[in-house]
């Protein structure tokens, strides 16, 4: 018959290396040998898979052997239909293993004797049975050979005998970290378990192995190896917790590390920040999906971590390059040279990025019009520039046309142009102006009082208490978000601090009803983070302190129907310093408690002391008109 002495042959061979015993073996060839005959007394010519079967079931068969005979047939069913016997039809025995992977074996299984019970022991004892038996059928000598390829196939293996081997995985997973505790193996052939059953392959398409090769060798700035990125994700972790990271937070983090060590270490290649910032950003939403944020955060906090011993969690790194860099060199070089000198000037670095965006602006229309160098500048190109570009407000014109005169000159000093007066080719398009003072009205306060009453959340709680230091005290709002407790000194009931715009120390006393708010808030609604010395802290992690914007977000949410264009948080400051003016309170001690330098700024708060200006009226002979209406 075609085929039939090779393929039992196959057959008698498996088993053999399965660890079968001989009496199975020879059974085998028993039941071989029998149907062989059966099959030529019936003249049969070639394998029939539903002949063989119905022998089994015939007068010819014992009852006694026809449950091994049926597996035994299938088999060979098997290897006429593969080449090989299927995974479900075919278990690994004990005995098939080497003394090096038994002493593997026994070595973990001592090591959780008595921690789980028995059931559960005896199933992990079987795991491990079969999977030390996979390796050796493959031919491994030592776990030392195992590799990342060794582990979808052990997968596909086990799920030939079980369509849910979770159970198994998990196991192994541990099984596996064991083996790499003791030096045997990579941590990362236990993760990748976890993750290539939850189809999370490092690699994929937008991002291959010799994209990563290719980033090494061109990123000549390497922060460690793949071990050293293994070793520091526990660190991380500790860091996040410090800071009150919600759950998702930890978790995505700690799995996009996971990965990034198993890339690094299929690879060999060295961990950078810029090999794992092109990885996240090619593969990171195929990986973590509405997580993806939150794990490129937490590399980039590893980033840190790696490089100054310690994450920021308050610092943001820019993604896309700014204007400036996007430039042509002929005019980077004057825009970058520009910025510097700013720097070097004492600007901080808000500003100088301002600056650089406006020169950046200035240069793509200058591109735009078919300019490639400075030298071909004229007034008349600087007019038309100056006239096509608007902004909101004549103020905001105004400063931008400032920074635009700065670079003219500039680039006269350093030689990029010849004319030097090219800066007055732009004129000032905004003058001093004064503005109505707008103030909180008597129901607006009654409204924020009673919310500082009734409040009872944290965000409640910060907006009352930031709300009270601007109506109570009139501290500006980048103060109050920059208030520490350092500031306050609770026994003399007063708040001492430099003013941020200013630089002007003010010591003021803390109204009672501030002092309620502010003690309010931090026992029932700051986060508890002590290494962090400000009061007022954002409401979510990480629970650093909160930008100027909070100040008029409160006024928002306590106020929502107040509608006043323009009105900012500024406003409480404003009311304060009427109030004072109402009570009669000199215009010298007012700009004292308002940090001003001088009284001047003071005055326009007298526009609304309605009642005492109502005490000093002009008669109608002094502004030119009669006092009485004559009839017509």
């Amino acid at each position: 018959m075609k085929h039939y002495v090779k393929n039992t042959n196959t057959v008698i061979q498996t088993l053999g290396i399965y660890g079968y015993s001989d009496h199975s073996i020879d059974l085998s060839r028993y039941c071989f040998s029998q149907l062989k005959s059966w099959m030529e007394s019936q003249e049969i010519t070639d394998f029939d898979t539903q002949k063989a079967r119905d022998w089994i079931f015939s007068a010819n068969v014992l009852a006694s052997h026809r449950p091994f005979f049926r597996s035994t047939i299938q088999r060979l069913i098997d290897v006429y239909d593969t080449g090989n016997i299927l995974r479900s039809h075919i278990v690994f025995y004990s005995r098939i293993l080497s003394v090096h992977f038994s002493e593997l074996r026994d070595r973990y299984l001592l090591s959780i004797n008595g921690t789980v019970p028995e059931r559960q022991f005896r199933n992990i004892s079987d795991t491990c049975n079969r999977f030390l038996g996979f390796l050796h059928v493959r031919g491994f000598k030592s776990v030392n050979e195992i590799c990342y390829s060794t582990m979808p196939l052990y997968y596909q293996d086990l799920m030939q005998v079980n369509k849910t081997p979770n159970v198994q995985v998990n196991i192994i997973e541990d099984f596996l970290f064991f083996l790499a505790e003791q030096g045997l193996c990579s941590y990362g052939l236990g993760w990748y378990m976890f993750y290539y059953r939850s189809g999370k392959e490092p690699f994929g398409e937008k991002f291959t192995m010799q994209e990563a090769y290719k980033i090494s060798t061109d990123c000549a700035q390497s922060l460690g190896s793949a071990e050293d990125v293994r070793k520091n994700i526990p660190l991380l972790i500790k860091e996040l917790k410090k800071y009150q990271y919600s759950r998702p937070v930890l978790d995505s983090s700690e799995s996009a590390l996971k990965l990034l060590f198993i890339l690094l270490d299929m690879s060999g290649v060295p961990y950078s920040i810029a090999l794992a910032d092109a990885w996240i950003e090619a593969e990171g939403r195929r990986l973590f999906k509405s997580s993806f944020g939150m794990a490129r955060r937490g590399l980039e906090l590893f980033a840190g971590l790696i490089k100054d011993g310690k994450i920021n969690p308050f610092s943001y790194r820019k993604r896309h390059p700014s204007m400036v860099n996007l430039l042509p060199e002929w005019c980077f070089i004057a825009v970058d040279g520009f910025m510097k000198q700013r720097i070097k000037e004492g600007r901080k670095p808000k500003t100088v990025s301002d600056d650089g965006a406006a020169c950046a602006r200035f240069c793509n229309y200058l591109i735009t019009q078919g300019h490639d160098d400075f030298a071909s500048l004229t007034p008349a190109v600087i007019k038309a520039f100056n006239l096509q570009d608007c902004h909101k407000t004549p103020r905001g014109k105004n400063t931008y046309n400032g920074v635009i005169r700065r670079f003219l000159t500039f680039l006269y000093r350093n030689e990029f142009t010849a004319q030097p007066n090219l800066h007055l080719a732009i004129q000032g398009n905004a003058a001093p102006r004064e503005r109505i003072v707008d103030i909180l009205t008597e129901n607006e306060q009654q409204q924020v009082q009673r919310h500082k009453e009734e409040g009872r959340s944290p965000l409640e709680l910060r907006d009352a208490a930031i709300i009270e230091l601007g109506l109570k005290m009139g501290f500006r709002g980048i103060d109050i978000v920059n208030l520490r407790f350092s500031d306050i000194d609770w026994k003399s009931r007063t708040i001492r601090l430099i003013q941020s715009k200013t630089s002007k120390e003010i010591w003021l006393p803390m109204d009672v009803s501030v002092g309620n708010a502010i003690y309010r808030y931090i026992k029932e609604g700051r986060p508890s983070v002590v290494e962090l010395p400000y009061v007022f802290l954002k409401t979510r992690a990480p629970y650093g302190p909160v930008s100027v914007t909070a100040c008029q977000r409160s006024i928002e949410r306590v106020l929502p129907e107040r509608d006043i264009p323009g009105s900012k948080f500024h406003a409480t400051r404003r009311t304060y310093a009427t109030g004072l003016l109402k009570k009669g309170v000199k215009t010298s001690l007012i700009a004292d408690a308002l940090g001003h330098s001088d009284i001047g700024t003071v005055h326009k708060y007298l526009l609304l002391d309605e009642t005492r200006m109502r005490m000093c009226p002009l008669s109608l002979e002094e502004v030119g008109l009669s006092g009485r209406m004559d009839d017509e």
